[in-house]
């Protein structure tokens, strides 16, 4: 198997830990120095901004998961290229602001 094809398997099932509240297979997943960039401004959204190492994505978990429960969290695509891989997710909140969205909206972009 090659590692792209391993790292798409691999957040494949951080994804699906993910849907179900379980964080563990992400941070697992982490490198210790990892770089979070979640797109949305922080001043409208308490989680957005950059978010750096295990630290980081603690704190950001916690303050998404303080927001939102999602119902569905399904990849749009997920790429791969060296040890580096992200998805595009077409998430589904059923609280939170996003919850009231007739079209949830998403965008994406790799590293």
């Amino acid at each position: 198997m090659s590692q792209e094809l391993s790292n798409q398997n691999l957040m494949l099932g951080v994804i699906a830990a993910f849907k179900d509240s379980d964080l563990q297979p992400l941070f697992d997943a982490l490198h210790p120095d990892v770089v979070w960039k979640a797109t949305a401004p922080r001043e409208f959204f308490r989680f957005g901004g950059t978010h750096r190492g295990h630290a980081g994505m603690r704190e950001y978990t916690a303050l998404l998961f303080s927001r939102y429960h999602f119902i569905r969290f399904a990849p749009r695509t997920i790429t791969a290229k060296g040890d580096q891989v992200w998805a595009c997710s077409k998430p589904r909140p059923s609280t939170g602001p996003a919850a009231a969205l007739s079209k949830p909206t998403s965008r994406c972009a790799g590293p």
